[in-house]
């Protein structure tokens, strides 16, 4: 008596495929979560480098603030340059606030990215 087992056969490689494409798409998503964490250290990364050199230029903007009301108590200067420099010095403090929100949100998002946060 001839047994046919192609349909069982068929179901056995169907199974076998779906738990490969199952594999599969497990590796993606691994590897799609890791480029996400990857880009958003980057990022992280990034700012922190412009967060120093925002830093740098508003030392240097407050120094010449400083200077320049020196220069200005000495008479050697007009109103209007010392309000410039402390507009100067007000933009750079700006950006550097605007900066350390992006810095955090980065740091955020990679602990996010991570499933380290609640």
């Amino acid at each position: 008596m001839p047994l046919f087992l192609r349909e069982a056969r068929g179901d056995v490689r169907k199974a076998k495929l779906k738990i490969t494409e199952t594999n599969l798409e497990l590796a993606n998503k691994k590897t799609e979560l890791t480029n996400k964490i990857r880009n958003y250290h980057n990022e992280a990364s990034i700012i922190k480098n412009q967060l120093s050199i925002v830093q740098n230029t508003y030392n240097a903007y407050n120094q010449l603030l400083k200077a320049e009301i020196l220069k200005f108590n000495n008479g050697e200067s007009s109103l209007f340059l010392v309000n410039s420099r402390e507009n100067k010095v007000l933009e750079a403090m700006q950006k550097q606030i605007e900066l350390r929100v992006k810095y955090f949100k980065a740091l955020y998002s990679i602990n996010w990215a991570a499933g380290l946060l609640n």
